[in-house]
């Protein structure tokens, strides 16, 4: 079933994330966390949240949003939260 092979996914993917410490998870705003939200909580990830589309302030460019995707996963791979990219 699908339920069955999402929990496959995540089980495999719990392992490979405590494996490599994995520290963080990049989504994007449009999707839901739903599904992420059990195996964020259970290894105590944070959720960064990349632009896919721009068009607001800051971001009206292309090359603004990557800039801001790229603080964004900086933050992520420090591990660390500010409001320097937002």
């Amino acid at each position: 079933s699908r339920e069955r092979a999402h929990r496959s996914f995540f089980k495999g993917l719990a392992g490979y994330g405590k494996k490599y410490t994995l520290k963080a998870v990049s989504t994007e705003p449009q999707l839901s966390s739903a599904a992420i939200d059990p195996f964020v909580s259970d290894l105590g990830l944070t959720i960064f949240t990349l632009d896919p589309l721009g068009g607001i302030d800051g971001r009206m460019s292309y090359s603004s949003m990557m800039l801001y995707n790229a603080c964004v996963l900086a933050q992520a791979l420090d591990n660390e939260r500010s409001d320097y990219c937002y």
